[in-house]
């Protein structure tokens, strides 16, 4: 979570130390010979920030602008003006022990692009971090996406005045694409990064803690016809408003809003619509974090913070399996004794813990590897590469049991069947996002081949009798520790399975366009 901090806001009062990774301290202007301005703005903050952070584990970054298109050009255009700058920043980053620089330069001209990239490096070898502010749309083709998520630390998407003071009413970050509110929205501008070769994982989505307020034909009208802008609205000051004059929705914007009067619109974003969009971009988009400007502006609502903490929570995927029993052997030290050739049925206890019904003839035990016809399938297998499929509908929460049937190989010795689970049309329950486990292979019979005698007396069901897979474990769930990668979505270690059984990562459920 990234946070920006301007020299207007409280500190340290307005930084919710527990809820950020990174702290922006904005900010120190650049002159054209390469030199900063308001630098007081940094080293009145810097020694505070550094330490108060260290305590939290939180990195600070110094922010550095240029808005001015004449400045950017005269520094990033001369490679003597440019190492200036460099240093400069440098030589504060040093002075307090900082973490690194984050660059916003907004409006930047296209013909600038190159010049972007080599300060980008230059940059990056003299401090030990470096972050861009990026827009939502880069108007001009200024911004080498993929250069710069490769180079930098992160690119901070500028996820706001999408809707502004400049044009018409609407949501300030705008979520979906299309619809009343035309194509600039958030999903159009991630698409567009991740068509321009950004690494996602690598891109953070910035959005606001303000709102807008505009004054307008007829406050029912979505869009409005719109007369003029009355300037931002603050999160707080926002909240407080619709409390007053009654909460309105937006479901393409995926934002609130409010009518102060007949002829007045306010929108803005709070905890729904924020939990919402940091949900998309990090478990849906993969997007690497997000984060606010700006801090101090949301008055420390703790609405806001635990609506975040929920959005950043994986969701549980929508096909995942807990195996809680099995009635054949799984492990190869205990295999069940056979004759070549014969038939042995067991069953598998499973439950559903993805967010997703199976149904039969849909959802399927199926032999390893995938699709191919297995050769010890047996003659009541719907298909040879599909053992069986659940026998009635099994919603989430619920447990069944999955039939399973194996001909024994022909070959003299030990062997380990091994099985996954398909959503067939969909997702392998071992492949994340869509599956949440458990892995290939953890589904398993283990079977000891006897060339003559000591078989298991002909084909049959297996009670369960001792071998279950969890023994005093029957029925229980299994936990284990679990990485997750804090950039969201499913992470590998959600496909790591216990050698006995399955295990899967339990997650919150995605929120997404309706």
């Amino acid at each position: 979570m990234y946070g920006y901090l301007p020299y207007w806001e409280d500190f340290p009062g307005a930084v919710p130390w527990e809820e950020i990774t990174h702290l922006a301290i904005f900010s120190v202007g650049v002159n054209s010979d390469g030199s900063l301005n308001n630098t007081s703005r940094w080293t009145g903050r810097a020694a505070g920030a550094v330490e108060q952070a260290a305590a939290h584990g939180v990195k600070v970054h110094l922010c550095v602008t240029a808005f001015d298109e004449d400045v950017q050009r005269s520094v990033l255009t001369s490679t003597t003006r440019r190492a200036a700058l460099v240093e400069a920043l440098g030589r504060q980053v040093d002075a307090y022990g900082a973490d690194g620089v984050n660059v916003d330069f907004e409006i930047v001209p296209g013909d600038l692009r190159e010049e972007l990239v080599l300060f980008a490096e230059e940059l990056k070898a003299r401090v030990p971090e470096v972050t861009f502010a990026t827009p939502t749309v880069d108007w001009d083709d200024a911004w080498d996406y993929a250069a710069l998520s490769r180079i930098s630390d992160g690119l901070f998407i500028m996820g706001y005045d999408l809707h502004g003071g400049w044009g018409d009413a609407g949501p300030v970050s705008t979520l979906w694409e299309g619809g009343h509110w035309g194509w600039i929205s958030l999903e159009w501008g991630v698409d567009d990064y991740e068509d321009k070769g950004a690494d996602l994982s690598k891109v953070w989505l910035g959005l606001p803690l303000y709102g807008h307020q505009w004054r307008v034909a007829d406050a029912d009208d979505i869009p409005a016809d719109t007369l003029d802008s009355e300037g931002s609205v603050l999160y707080g000051e926002a909240v407080a408003g619709a409390a007053v004059h009654g909460r309105r929705w937006d479901d393409v914007g995926a934002s609130p809003w409010y009518a102060p009067d007949g002829v007045r619109q306010v929108w803005y974003d709070d905890a729904e619509s924020l939990g919402i969009k940091i949900a998309w971009a990090i478990h849906e988009r993969g997007l690497g974090g997000t984060g606010f400007w700006a801090l101090g502006y949301d008055e420390g609502d703790p609405a806001l913070w635990a609506a975040v903490d929920a959005a950043l929570v994986p969701p549980d995927p929508p096909f995942a399996a807990l195996l809680l029993a099995a009635s054949l052997p799984s492990d190869v030290s205990a295999a069940r004794p056979v004759a070549p050739g014969e038939e042995v049925a067991g069953w598998f206890e499973l439950e559903n813990v993805g967010s997703s019904a199976w149904t039969p003839g849909q959802t399927f035990l199926a032999p390893l590897p995938r699709d191919v016809a297995a050769p010890w399938a047996a003659a009541a297998w719907p298909a040879p590469d599909r053992a069986a499929t659940v026998e009635a509908v099994v919603p989430p929460g619920a447990r069944t049991r999955l039939p399973v049937r194996v001909v024994a190989p022909a070959e003299a010795g030990t062997h380990l069947l091994t099985f996954g689970l398909v959503e067939d049309g969909d997702t392998w329950f071992a492949d994340a996002p869509r599956g949440g486990g458990p892995a290939d292979g953890a589904l398993r019979v283990a079977l000891e081949v006897r060339a003559s005698g000591g078989g298991g007396g002909g084909s049959g069901e297996a009670d369960g009798s001792g071998a279950d897979t969890g023994g005093e474990r029957r029925g229980k769930r299994q936990s284990a520790p679990v990485a997750c990668a804090a950039a969201g979505g499913l992470s590998a270690a959600a496909a790591l399975v216990a050698a006995a059984g399955g295990l899967v990562l339990r997650r919150r459920r995605t929120l997404s366009r309706a």
